[in-house]
């Protein structure tokens, strides 16, 4: 199985490439993101409210789009199965370093569906916001 490297569905049958279309996003790779970069295609999807593409084929039992998007822009929270009660959650970040400073646009509410005081467009593909070396915390705090 392939993931799409724009919606984060972990289950295409072949690789995001060769005109091959996500059934979750609907991105029709080297046609859509010749046009459009992944990032702003992301940003479409999200802000249409997650919609399932496909009238074909049906999304999984245990599909979760704001999970999958997580998850691609994330991976350290892939192996967090099933998700952590949020106090755990924050230990476990803590720990690994993770959102230590504001530059990662990170937090774990932003991963438990909480709400976030960020806009959208500074959690998804904003260029401004860059990620750091988990554990690293940078003497700017940019």
């Amino acid at each position: 199985m392939y993931t799409c490297s724009v919606c984060g569905f972990d289950r295409l049958e072949d690789p995001p490439n060769n005109y091959t279309i996500c059934p979750s996003c609907g991105t029709e790779f080297e046609f859509d993101d010749v046009r459009t970069n992944r990032d702003e295609l992301r940003r479409a999807w999200v802000e249409s409210g997650y919609i399932w593409w496909s009238k074909l084929e049906q999304p999984p039992d245990d599909w979760n789009p704001k999970r999958q998007v997580e998850e691609l822009l994330h991976p350290e929270v892939r192996f967090v199965i099933p998700p952590l009660p949020a106090r755990d959650m924050k230990i476990l970040a803590a720990a690994a370093g993770i959102g230590a400073n504001q530059s990662t646009g990170w937090s774990p509410g932003k991963i438990l569906g909480h709400q976030s005081n960020a806009p959208l467009p500074d959690i998804l593909g904003n260029p401004s916001r860059q990620r750091s070396t988990p554990g690293v915390l940078k003497e700017a705090w940019t």
